[in-house]
């Protein structure tokens, strides 16, 4: 059983977003942080996280969620967390991170 989550990344409309299906651990992290790195380079300024399709996210993809954040933060890209079901939003809110999340 392949457990890592589906990753896609594109560019839409000056944003860097990429979409996350499945469960999700640290590996996640590289992933994020290597578009991040090359959406700067290409002069996208915006970085959106759609966890649409997460089912799982442990404490390594906590982790890999604050360290894209601060990647972000370090070459001046804005960042934000899109469509996390609410069971996502919960596990956020109680590491007190709900400042991750975009408000609808």
């Amino acid at each position: 059983m392949d457990d890592r989550p589906d990753v896609q990344v594109h560019a839409h409309g000056g944003e860097l977003v990429v979409s996350v299906a499945g469960e999700v651990g640290y590996p996640f992290g590289v992933t994020v942080q290597k578009a991040c790195e090359k959406a700067h380079r290409d002069g996208i300024k915006d970085l959106v996280l759609d966890l649409y399709g997460v089912t799982f996210l442990d404490s390594n993809g906590i982790t890999a969620l604050v360290q894209c954040r601060d990647h972000a933060d370090d070459v001046g890209m804005r960042f934000e967390v899109r469509n996390a079901s609410p069971s996502i939003v919960r596990k956020l809110e109680i590491v007190g991170l709900q400042s991750l999340l975009t408000r609808d």
